[in-house]
Formats: structure tokens, C-alpha cells, sequence
């Protein structure tokens, strides 16, 4: 059993969870985020004792150890499967607001019940080939997983990408959509209307990815996200 006893910082926000990539079983990952910047750090037991690696190189310093790892965000050891904690944890909050959004504006009340009327959020769903309404399919149908490292159809690897925080295979219905590290670093509100976006493609909405743009031409992504901002007020 690992006790870990630290003094993190005030302004930085910061993770911890047990590491489970190769190599790191039984280390502690500790991902910090500094307003600018943020990498993952791996702390691990030095092989001599009960203590920990004594080499401090790079990012802000917990008191009473040290830490070994480049000091930089580390690729998934788990491509396509569940989440790690932390990106588990923005999904989670960003979903919250997402499905809540997507249930309608909220009444008081009828039989003694609130109850729910639809709004512009719900229509961005009416109609879809899945018959579900978003707040539905958002949180009974779609599932979310760790996108690093997985490849598209084309063999791209979209979470390299700077721009993409989540994406999905349009417009088949598949249920998974891919969430990138880098949505963690989201406010809860861009990330749930990012969740709202994807969850759009996999009810069948497609979107213009080619660089010219015509008159019979689907939204371009960032005319679909914000759409979704203006409609469910994110």
C-alpha cells in the first residue's frame, strides 16, 4: 500500500489517481492544471525504499518527495475503452448538463410533479432517425470513451488533433462517441454542448468537412456546436 502525504499548491488544480498504464502499476498519476498549462505526472515508489524517486525535474513540486516522468500529458493506455477518472469526471459534469438541457424547460408543477415542455434544444433533435429525444439518447444510448489514440476510417488519428476535444463515426448510428484528454480542460458549458454536437451525429446529422462550401451543403462543425450553444443556452 502506497501513503501518499503532499502539499499541493494553492493555484494549481490538480488529480490523483493510481496509475494503470504498463510500467506504472502502482504509481501515482497526478495531473495538474495551471491555468496555461498541464501535463501528467508519475509518481512512482523508488526501488530502494519506501520512499519515492528523488530526481524533482520539471512542474511544480510536491513537498516531501519527488517524481520521475517527462512532465507532459502521457497517451492512453487504453484506447476505445472507459475513460480515465479524470476525463471520466468532466464527461460526467459536462453530461449532467447536457441531458438537463436536453429534457425540455423545466415546470412546476402538474399533479403536484414538476414537468418539462419542449424547447429550442429538444427541436435540434425532432425528427432524428433514432426517434429518441436527446435527453434520451445522451444518457440511455450514446457511450462514452477514451478517444486517444484511436484511429478513424481513414486511419487519422483525430484527437492529435488541436481542435478536437470529442468526435464520433458519422452517421451510421454508432453509439460510441470519443471523448480527447484534452476535453477535461473544457468549461462544463462548452463541454456539454460539445457532448450535445456529437450526440447529433450519431441521431444522423451530418457536417461539411470538405473546404469549399455550398448552398446543399450540411453545417460546418463549428456551425453545428454553435447552434447548439444558442439553442440550449450554453
Amino acid at each position: 500500500m502506497l501513503t501518499v502525504l503532499a502539499a499541493v499548491p494553492a493555484e494549481a488544480a490538480v488529480n490523483v489517481y493510481l496509475c494503470t498504464a504498463p510500467g506504472q502499476v502502482g504509481c501515482v498519476c497526478v495531473d495538474w492544471d495551471r491555468g496555461f498549462s498541464t501535463y501528467l505526472e508519475v509518481r512512482c515508489p523508488a526501488p530502494a525504499d519506501d520512499g519515492w524517486t528523488t530526481d524533482p525535474t520539471g512542474g511544480p513540486p510536491f513537498h516531501g518527495g519527488g517524481w520521475r516522468g517527462p512532465g507532459t500529458d502521457q497517451p492512453s493506455d487504453n484506447p476505445g475503452g472507459p475513460p480515465k477518472p479524470d476525463l471520466q469526471f468532466a464527461i460526467n459534469k459536462a453530461k449532467d448538463v447536457a441531458w438537463e438541457r436536453l429534457r425540455g424547460d423545466h415546470n412546476c408543477c402538474l399533479a403536484g410533479k414538476p414537468y418539462f415542455t419542449p424547447n429550442e434544444c429538444t427541436k435540434l433533435f425532432l425528427g432524428n432517425p433514432l426517434g429518441g429525444t436527446g435527453a434520451n439518447l445522451i444518457k440511455n444510448y450514446v457511450n462514452f470513451r477514451d478517444g486517444e489514440g484511436v484511429k478513424d476510417s481513414k486511419n487519422n488519428t483525430p484527437c492529435k488533433s488541436s481542435t478536437t476535444s470529442a468526435w464520433t463515426t458519422c452517421c451510421n448510428h454508432d453509439p460510441d462517441v470519443l471523448v480527447c484528454d484534452k476535453f477535461k480542460h473544457l468549461s462544463t458549458n462548452d463541454g456539454a454542448a460539445i457532448l450535445i454536437h456529437e450526440v447529433l451525429h450519431v441521431a444522423g446529422q451530418p457536417e461539411d468537412t470538405t473546404p469549399t462550401a455550398g448552398p446543399a451543403d450540411p453545417p460546418t462543425t463549428d456551425q453545428i456546436t454553435q447552434r447548439v450553444k444558442e439553442a440550449c443556452k450554453l
